[in-house]
């Protein structure tokens, strides 16, 4: 843990659930938003089926926030009520839990970031290129 600044801690301890940062890198938006999930949790905002959504783009920023948000929430009360993934991730589990509804089979495969790579390799160069 950090001592937060006292931009953090505004973010923290801001009342309302909806909320905007925007900042330069390197300014300590992860740790604010680390803060801010402790803050939540710690207020109650998070507790029965009600849950936390943070939802980065990467798998690395994803495990990132994790290692913040475990700096600063018990582990047991982590998997009760925070929901940490990327985009790719959240997509996944909509198509697999509501595919039906558009049309999708729930079962279907979704390709892994090895085989999208693999299918460039095959499209760019051809498969004698491809490395294993």
């Amino acid at each position: 843990m950090v001592t937060p600044t006292a931009a953090q801690v505004q973010i923290r301890d801001h009342e309302g659930l909806s909320l905007r940062v925007a900042a330069p890198a390197g300014c300590g938006k992860t740790e604010a938003l680390a803060l801010r999930v402790a803050g939540l949790i710690d207020r109650g905002v998070a507790s029965g089926p009600r849950k936390i959504l943070v939802m980065t783009f990467s798998n690395r920023a994803r495990d990132n926030i994790r290692d913040r948000v475990q700096s600063y929430v018990p582990l047991s009360v982590l998997r009760d009520t925070v929901s940490l993934t990327n985009f790719h991730g959240l997509s996944a589990r909509i198509f697999r839990a509501h595919g039906r509804v558009i049309g999708l089979d729930p079962e279907m495969a979704l390709p892994e970031s090895d085989w999208v790579r693999e299918q460039c390799f095959r499209w760019r160069w051809g498969w004698d290129k491809i490395k294993p």
